[in-house]
Formats: C-alpha cells, structure tokens, sequence
C-alpha cells in the first residue's frame, strides 16, 4: 500500500471530569497536505463521541532546541476545536511544562485548558493535557 510520509504529527490527550477524557490528531504531509485531522470524546463507560475534524489555532509561540540542537517553533497558547455530529468542544489551551525534545524535530509537554461542549450546553470544562508533537509546526 502507499504509504505518504508525515511532515507533521501532533496529538493531545485531555482529561475532562469524572473520568473523561477527549483526544485530538493532527497530520500532515509533504506540502502541508493535511492527511487526518479527528478528535473524540469519551465519558466513563459510554460510547466514544467521534469528532470528525479537529483544528489547531496557535496564538503565540515559543523557540526551543530540538533533540539535534536546531531551534523549532513550539506553541505555547491554543485554541483547539473539535466538531462532530453531536456537537463542538472549543477550548484555549496554555502550554504549562517545559517542552522536552525527543526523536529530532518531536517535543513532548504538559497543557492546561478550559472549554465548552456544545454536547454539554453551559458546562465549562477544565482540565491538563499533554502533547506529543513531531515535526516543523507551523500553524
């Protein structure tokens, strides 16, 4: 099968309450074609909540060494938006750990965020998450 290498890789884990958690994916490959861009949503022992996009909006960022020694752009305040059939989770996101480099361009670090579920009319969530992060990001 073809096979299309990735330019870009980022991937959040974020734990809502009482157990929750949402997850988002982001791909890209050569000319910034974007390849996957999904998220979920998934409450204590029910059914996942497919998002079918997920978009990263970065409002300011940082430089930091990667594992090879280059200077690489990393973000340090998001506005992350999944969307889906049974609604939209928008939250900022504020990057909290230092960011640690791993695998050349890749960088591992902790966020926090606060958002709204429209699945949830009125709920702010609230919450920390990591990144895995692989690549040039340029968003």
């Amino acid at each position: 099968p073809w096979r299309t290498p990735l330019r870009v890789f980022r991937y959040e884990v974020m734990r809502f309450p009482k157990g929750a958690f949402a997850i988002s994916l982001w791909t890209e490959g050569p000319g910034k074609l974007e390849l996957k861009n999904v998220g979920l949503i998934r409450y204590d022992k029910q059914p996942v909540i497919f998002m079918k996009q997920y978009e990263c909006r970065v409002l300011e960022w940082d430089v930091f060494n990667n594992y090879a020694g280059r200077s690489c752009r990393v973000p340090r305040r998001w506005i992350g938006t999944q969307k889906g059939a049974r609604g939209e989770f928008q939250y900022e996101a504020l990057r909290k750990t230092e960011p640690r480099a791993v695998l050349g361009e890749g960088f591992l670090y902790g966020f926090d965020y606060q958002g709204q579920w429209t699945g949830c009319p009125g709920e702010t969530i609230q919450g920390q998450g990591y990144v895995e992060q692989l690549g040039r990001f340029s968003r």
